[in-house]
């Protein structure tokens, strides 16, 4: 038995599934995806992290990761999931639903330094696990509804003020920013026109590359027709 097939029993095992580990690849990585969040934090052990690790580092191998540094432009909107960049850091989301990407590859080392650092406070930095980052910065979005008030539009855009103020605190050069999750037009672009004047401002003298992490094609569109125009 691999690694993988004993990491996947183990979760079988504690998880209370019935269902047999799948053999097929991708049909294994979705078993894994559904049964570690079902695992309670009283069977997360060493032995455990150590297998997760080498298989979670072995199916993000099979990805195409895109370096940052490698891209032509200063700025680049993508569908492309934020964990299958390689850059210095990455502003992920916990609570919107824009990309989870980043703590499922960074296994359950990532969650639990998350889960610690963002204890109490709506933004905190870890050191990544398995996925091609340096640091993660972990956020809390506030709730988005048809009502956007000045007060919650600036909740936001400090979070990437935050991220960037990092990036060039730490002299990096490279940076993903995930991108809010939010299906009204009308909301989506007016979150993309601050977010975007933040970015502007901060990033463009200071020629740091920064990869726009876009959570569907609707978002994709707005973003990319906005950043065409900066």
């Amino acid at each position: 038995m691999d690694k993988s097939q004993i990491l996947l029993s183990f979760l079988q095992k504690n998880c209370a599934l019935i269902t047999p580990v799948p053999t097929d690849e991708k049909e294994r990585f979705e078993y894994y995806k559904g049964a570690i969040n079902k695992l309670p934090p009283q069977y997360i052990n060493e032995s455990f992290l150590k297998i997760e690790d080498v298989y979670l580092a072995d199916t993000l191998q099979k990805e195409e990761i895109v370096s940052v540094e490698g891209l032509d432009a200063l700025i680049t909107v993508s569908q492309n999931k934020a964990a299958f960049f390689s850059a210095d850091a990455v502003l992920s989301f916990l609570n919107d639903g824009s990309d989870k990407s980043i703590y499922l590859y960074g296994g359950t080392r990532l969650k639990t330094a998350v889960a610690h650092a963002i204890s109490g406070k709506d933004i905190a930095v870890t050191k990544a696990n398995n996925v091609k980052f340096s640091g993660v910065i972990s956020a809390q979005l506030p709730s988005i509804d048809l009502k956007l008030t000045s007060v919650i539009l600036k909740e936001i855009t400090d979070k990437y003020i935050f991220a960037l103020d990092v990036a060039m605190n730490n002299k990096l050069k490279t940076l993903v920013l995930t991108l809010p999750n939010i299906e009204n037009a009308v909301l989506c672009s007016r979150v993309a026109d601050a977010i975007l004047g933040v970015i502007k401002q901060h990033a463009y003298t200071k020629q740091l590359k920064i990869v726009l992490s876009a959570p569907n094609s609707k978002v994709f569109d707005v973003y990319k027709s906005k950043k065409e125009v900066l």
